[in-house]
């Protein structure tokens, strides 16, 4: 019994009806080492299409049906400028032998119209959940427009002298869907220390490069050297010293802020 993954707007099951007639069964599916991506231009859909192309370690959505032999037959001879090429997919786990639509030729990335677009939202949306499929297409559409990559290259100059050390704020990053946690990269000169403070948030220290003294509250102070990692809870007074004789240099990450007027609405006595 032939496979068919798809992985565009036929993932909606009733377009599919329209195009398969009928099916014996159907499962979510993944095309590993490809990636998703919309090219060349369809009169019908007035933009590029569904396409995908070789990409090692990328996974492409989409859903697997189980058909009948005359179908591919009927897909043969109705190709509309795809052939149906054979792929190994995976259903859960399991590696399938499926037949996908590819295009005869393949042309440049080009952006869908809007229409398109939405309707293969709605389609992967019958089968995943809408966060997924809107991070996924999000992504897709942006091959289309051919993009640099984010990268925040090194400047001295990104580094403020913050908190007793020398401080560069990483995140929140503009080019980030959503920056849940903030983060940056701290020098601390040899014989210094960051200044004692405490907050509401969360927070993790990474240390890279150099040693060092920890401080947390009243607890014991440890020593700290590369690949440690320390943990503050909120409002803990915490502060960092550099007791080597080169650069000490961490990664810090917070997370979970609420602030006191969050709180006073949470807990009404704070007001009183």
């Amino acid at each position: 019994m032939p496979t068919l993954f798809s992985f565009g707007l036929t993932c909606n099951l009733e377009t599919a009806k329209n195009d398969l007639v009928s099916w014996n069964s159907y499962s979510k599916a993944t095309l590993k080492d490809h990636i998703y991506t919309f090219t060349g231009f369809h009169p019908d859909f007035n933009g590029g299409t569904s396409t995908v192309i070789e990409k090692t370690g990328g996974e492409v959505l989409g859903i697997a049906f189980d058909i009948n032999e005359d179908q591919i037959d009927i897909i043969k001879e109705n190709d509309y400028g795809y052939q149906l090429k054979q792929k190994e997919i995976y259903i859960y786990d399991k590696k399938v032998t499926a037949y996908i639509m590819a295009p005869l030729v393949v042309e440049e990335v080009s952006e869908p119209a809007l229409s398109y677009f939405e309707g293969v939202k709605l389609a992967l949306s019958q089968h995943y959940p809408k966060e997924i499929v809107s991070r996924y297409l999000d992504r897709a559409l942006k091959r289309t427009k051919k993009t640099s990559i984010n990268l925040q290259k090194y400047n001295p100059e990104s580094y403020k002298n913050e908190y007793g050390s020398l401080l560069r704020r990483i995140y929140p990053w503009e080019a980030s869907l959503n920056s849940p946690f903030g983060s940056g990269l701290i020098i601390v000169p040899p014989g210094k220390s960051t200044e004692p403070h405490c907050h509401d948030e969360e927070e993790t220290f990474i240390i890279l490069e150099g040693e060092g003294v920890i401080s947390v509250d009243n607890e014991p102070k440890e020593n700290v050297y590369s690949d440690d990692v320390i943990y503050f809870e909120p409002f803990s007074v915490h502060s960092l010293y550099n007791s080597g004789k080169k650069d000490l240099k961490f990664l810090a990450i917070w997370w979970g802020a609420v602030g006191v007027e969050q709180y006073a609405l949470e807990n009404k006595h704070w007001k009183e």
